[in-house]
């Protein structure tokens, strides 16, 4: 999917609400990604549109009236992103629980540190707190 302005007429401040269309764009229409190197193995992609034409049976929703559209789809998607954090937190600690457990300092696991049970803590209430935000 990608949304293009599609009505340049309008007002520069009305135009990303009221000038903008939602189509249906496969990449056999011509247009490439191309990863943006950033630090680490993967980056984000950038999208390339060079001379790409897009037929009229290929848009999705109304002419012009894409952003509403755009906003459902990025409503939509925006618990599955925090509820993938959540998820993904509630393991972490997990694992910080398992080797506060595994590693000795002065004879004793760290887990038994006052400090570290503190942080453990802090952090159990952090993701719960974010669980029910989204719940």
């Amino acid at each position: 999917m990608a949304i293009a302005i599609t009505n340049k007429d309008l007002h520069q401040s009305t135009q990303g609400r009221e000038g903008v269309t939602c189509f249906i764009v496969d990449r056999e229409m011509g247009w490439k990604s191309e990863y943006i190197h950033t630090m680490g193995d993967w980056g984000p992609a950038g999208l390339v549109f060079d001379n790409v034409r897009v037929p009229e049976e290929n848009i999705l929703g109304d002419l012009h009236k894409g952003y509403n559209l755009g906003l459902e789809w990025i409503g939509f998607a925006r618990w599955i992103v925090g509820a993938r954090a959540v998820g993904s937190a509630e393991r972490l600690l997990q694992m910080a629980i398992d080797y506060s457990q595994e590693r000795i300092t002065f004879g004793k696991p760290i887990a038994e540190r006052q400090a570290i049970q503190w942080q453990i803590a802090d952090s159990a209430v952090e993701i719960e707190a974010a669980k029910w935000l989204i719940l």
